[in-house]
């Protein structure tokens, strides 16, 4: 067996790891003096505080101090969701985001904190880990009786860019809840409490004309102060009620099931000790997320999403979708956690999606994706070459830590066919990587013929799979990819090096000319070795300038570059994971 652990096959995971510290260093401190030392708490509750209760199968998540988005996977169930508090005697509301005072994150939910002029309310948000589900517990301390007004708009949409249309919204009095509805499929949600004592009246609108107002209820908390609101995506034709019962009558067991979860999750992961405990929490939340990343679509199957974030009515929670590129990441990450397990099921997610006939890998899937003809009519499935490179070059890395060859032996086939697919575009005269007419590589604003990280990522796919290819006994085709992989490296530095300005060339435009900008990616072609020492020398003493240097991380196009705008989302703005990646290479 090829057993290798070294520096280089920890590099993703490691980057994980950079940049949870760098997110939560604000939050750090305060955690620590908290009875559970994961605990993350924060008085800052502006509406730029992102909160996000995850499960598997469904989301709460919005601006810590605005409206809630509640989704259960490929649906958005509710946006807009708000609470309100007033005395019984009363009929004057406190806003609630107007006395939100704190938040505190936990691995397994999110408390949110509203301290009122006699009153204060501890909000719970929660999302069973297995079930398309939410569940927002209160519990009020007061010296007289408070009630909570509960205002949503009711969406149950797609996520996009599939639609549906024809919802309509009753109230169920046998369940306590409002029912969202739709005919075309037969899906419904449902969203309500035992403890309603008093709801809108909606006849039989349609949520058009609801989603006008929302919808609104008011909760009694019972003698013990506690209250409880209940969200539920019901599949099609199942009965409207019965989720919502489960989650009604076994919230204690859900909520044991993510704790025991979270436990295991700790216990099998890599643990990393420093001098100081908040290196240590911002590590450990770093594992945390990657485990919160996983999310499980019944049409699709299970896989990595990118990210998460407010939909600002787009229907699409920011990244939540499943991306290939930054899946290969996330298994990387996991795979220098200790999770080989799980980054050899994203593995396979990706696998299952490759274009059988070409064997390119896929670069992006939307989670409505089963309700259409995503890869005939829309043009986002097979755009990106670079993902097929990268997928060869983290498998290989997978397997020189894990040891996994069974992988390798079983989806060879696939494996192989990936690598045929870089050999179709390599250019005969640079032994280097062309992007077709109609493809894109990394960079998705300018229109490339080449890039330099492509052609650094086409050296380790070729050397990745030599190495795949010796260990499953494919000797004649693992030496012509070595040979592959040396000649593109030879290649590189005649072709992307600009003499005049003692700097590599990002790349070249579809028309050959060389792209003028100076940017300090790809960071691999530093540790890869790919210039002289010489040259490496000066790209590093122009990366460490001020032209790309700030207090806030390293800029991807220097200022001053043709190009660079300090507003633009590509042409100047700054990601904490390529300046981690600088940092890693510096």
């Amino acid at each position: 067996m090829y057993l290798c652990r070294n520096l280089c096959s920890i590099r993703s995971g490691w980057l994980a790891f950079v940049l949870l510290m760098l997110a939560l260093g604000s939050f750090a401190q305060q955690g620590s003096r908290s009875g559970n030392s994961l605990a993350l708490a924060t008085e800052a509750v502006a509406p730029q505080r992102f909160i996000a209760a995850h499960g598997r199968r469904a989301l709460i998540d919005g601006y810590a101090s605005a409206g809630l988005e509640i989704w259960a996977y490929p649906f958005e169930i509710l946006s807009d969701y708000r609470i309100a508090f007033h005395a019984r005697v009363t009929t004057t509301s406190i806003n609630g985001q107007d006395i939100l005072s704190r938040v505190v994150y936990e691995p397994d939910s999110i408390m949110r904190v509203y301290v009122g002029p006699d009153f204060i309310v501890h909000e719970k948000l929660f999302v069973p880990l297995n079930l398309p589900g939410a569940i927002l517990s209160y519990s009020i301390q007061s010296t007289h009786d408070v009630e909570i007004d509960v205002h949503a708009t009711p969406v149950l949409n797609l996520m996009w860019p599939a639609a549906i249309g024809g919802q309509s919204a009753t109230w169920n009095p046998e369940i306590s809840a409002f029912v969202v509805s739709e005919p075309a499929n037969g899906y419904s949600a449902t969203f309500g409490s035992p403890d309603i004592v008093a709801h809108d009246d909606v006849g039989n609108r349609t949520t058009h004309g609801v989603s006008d107002a929302g919808l609104g209820f008011t909760i009694r908390p019972d003698s013990t102060g506690n209250a409880k609101v209940f969200v539920a995506l019901n599949q099609a034709h199942a009965d409207q009620g019965l989720l919502l019962h489960t989650l009604v009558h076994d919230q204690p067991a859900f909520e044991a099931e993510a704790a025991e979860h979270q436990r295991d999750q700790m216990s099998r992961v890599l643990r990393i000790e420093t001098p100081d405990p908040a290196v240590n929490q911002a590590i450990a939340w770093a594992e945390i997320a990657l485990d919160q990343a996983w999310v499980c679509n019944l049409d699709l199957g299970c896989g990595y999403v990118a990210g998460y974030g407010p939909s600002r009515g787009a229907r699409r929670p920011q990244y939540n979708w499943f991306f290939a590129g930054d899946g290969l990441i996330a298994a990387e990450a996991a795979t220098a956690g200790g999770d080989g397990v799980r980054a050899r099921d994203e593995l396979e997610f990706i696998l299952h999606y490759r274009d059988a006939k070409t064997g390119m890998i896929w670069h992006e899937l939307s989670q409505s994706a089963g309700f259409l003809d995503w890869v005939g009519k829309y043009p986002y499935m097979f755009v990106h070459v670079d993902v097929t490179f990268q997928f060869l070059g983290t498998l290989a890395r997978y397997v020189s830590t894990t040891g996994d060859i069974d992988f390798v032996r079983k989806h060879w086939p696939a494996i192989e066919a990936a690598y045929r697919y870089c050999q179709s575009v390599i250019d005969p005269a640079t032994a280097l990587p062309h992007i077709p007419i109609d493809k894109e590589g990394g960079n998705e604003q300018d229109r490339m013929s080449n890039d330099l990280g492509l052609s650094a990522s086409w050296v380790e796919a070729a050397s990745g799979f030599a190495q795949l290819a010796k260990l499953t006994d494919h000797g004649d085709i693992s030496r012509q990819a070595e040979t592959a992989s040396a000649r593109a490296r030879a290649s590189i530095e005649e072709y992307y090096w600009n003499a005049a300005q003692a700097f590599w060339i990002s790349g070249y435009t579809q028309s050959g000319q060389a792209m003028p900008e100076q940017r300090s990616s790809p960071a691999e072609a530093l540790t890869m070795h790919l210039f002289s020492a010489d040259r490496t020398s000066a790209v590093m003493d122009r990366i460490a300038s001020s032209a790309f240097q700030t207090d806030w991380g390293t800029r991807g196009i220097a200022a001053g570059s043709a190009g660079f705008d300090p507003e633009s989302y590509a042409k100047g703005s700054i990601s904490a994971l390529h300046a981690a990646g600088v940092a890693q290479a510096f």
